[in-house]
């Protein structure tokens, strides 16, 4: 939890220039920051997906317990949604119109996460924040899960969390549905102080009925099948969107080539600025256009981070200005290369975590040379 006024060191030569060669960019192709035609394309493809699949659901198309599938391929379509077009709409980097962005939102609130607590523990807190200890919260999972080196908090169970995670980042549908929303709603917001009003409460609570309205109520209405197959189904589309969700996030910052900065003891000012932060904490992963069509920019996750307001769907070319930008002032651009050898970065980092291990200076803190190109 964050108490008193964290602040970085002044802006750098490195995100002034960043932000003058990517205004360039949008200048020179005659292009706006937000969605283009190929956004709402695969926008329109993500809603057609979770939709469609509900709709086969209901239809009873497929019999028990083919069906599963097809609860399994909901909740898939759900996070696709959330990383694709909620999270995005947040981010106000979806549309120049601000209604636009709070109607897509309204896509978070489907998938059972709350738009307006994701707005302040997400764009505020993690993206302000990101991975510093005991303030970003994205780094603190519970008792069962390290995700940065505590020796305080450090239990033999931990050894084996490199092995047993995989499991229990399904649950984090269910918590984030059941628990996890209601919880951060009653923090205040840590820049302003501001408690949440009625209106941001009805949001949350109007978000969360029609959730479980058309996911559980609506089939148990209308599927002509025992409870129990229903009730098993709600809960394998909350896993899978919840595996789904944990993976892709995790990859970006509990990964190798990142730190976890501590927060001064002596002031309130952290020893780098913003921007270079971000660099020294976030990582890039995956090689394709389809990583980035199914994670919704977030195998992009250093452009995010230096550029939330601007639409995902411009990174991957936007991805070489920020590298060279970036090499350019001695600075990392970390990328761990390919979908699963990124998955095999995070295992690892679990597994130094739960062993103890004190955490690896990344090649770029010590000196080397900066990692290989992204693409």
């Amino acid at each position: 939890m964050l108490e008193g006024k964290l602040t970085f060191q002044p802006t750098t030569a490195f995100h002034t220039q960043l932000r003058q060669r990517v205004d360039a960019y949008f200048e020179e192709n005659k292009i706006k920051k937000s969605a283009n035609a190929a956004m709402v394309l695969k926008t329109i493809f993500w809603f057609a997906w979770s939709w469609g699949t509900l709709a086969l659901i209901l239809a009873q198309v497929v019999p028990y317990p083919w069906a599963w599938l097809l609860w399994i391929a909901e909740g898939f379509g759900l996070a696709c949604i959330g990383f694709n077009i909620g999270h995005d709409a947040i981010h106000g980097s979806y549309s120049e119109k601000p209604w636009v962005n709070k109607m897509l939102s309204w896509a978070f609130d489907l998938m059972g996460a709350s738009s307006f607590t994701w707005s302040v523990a997400h764009n505020i807190i993690h993206h302000t924040y990101t991975n510093i200890q005991g303030v970003d919260d994205d780094l603190e999972p519970g008792p069962t899960m390290l995700f940065y080196p505590q020796p305080e908090k450090l239990r033999w169970i931990h050894r084996f969390q490199h092995l047993y995670a995989w499991f229990l980042y399904g649950f984090i549908g269910v918590i984030w549905v059941y628990l996890k929303d209601y919880v951060q709603v009653r923090r205040p917001n840590p820049q302003t102080g501001e408690k949440a009003k009625f209106l941001d409460l009805a949001q949350m609570m109007t978000g969360k009925a029609l959730h479980t309205g058309l996911l559980l109520v609506l089939p148990l209405v209308v599927v002509d099948a025992p409870v129990w197959q229903i009730g098993l189904g709600y809960f394998l589309l909350l896993f899978a969107g919840g595996f789904t969700l944990a993976i892709v996030f995790q990859l970006a910052h509990c990964i190798e080539g990142v730190v976890f900065p501590t927060r001064p003891t002596d002031s309130e000012k952290m020893a780098d600025a913003w921007a270079e932060h971000q660099l020294h904490t976030t990582a890039n992963f995956g090689k394709t256009w389809l990583a980035t069509f199914i994670c919704g920019g977030l195998d992009h996750q250093i452009e995010h981070h230096l550029m939330p307001r601007i639409c995902h769907i411009h990174y991957r070319k936007l991805a070489p200005i920020v590298q060279q930008c970036a090499r350019e002032h001695g600075l990392p651009y970390v990328h761990n290369g390919a979908f699963l050898t990124a998955v095999g970065a995070h295992y690892r980092t679990l597994r130094r975590i739960g062993a103890g291990e004190e955490q690896l200076v990344p090649d770029w803190a010590s000196g080397a040379a900066a990692p290989a190109d992204a693409e």
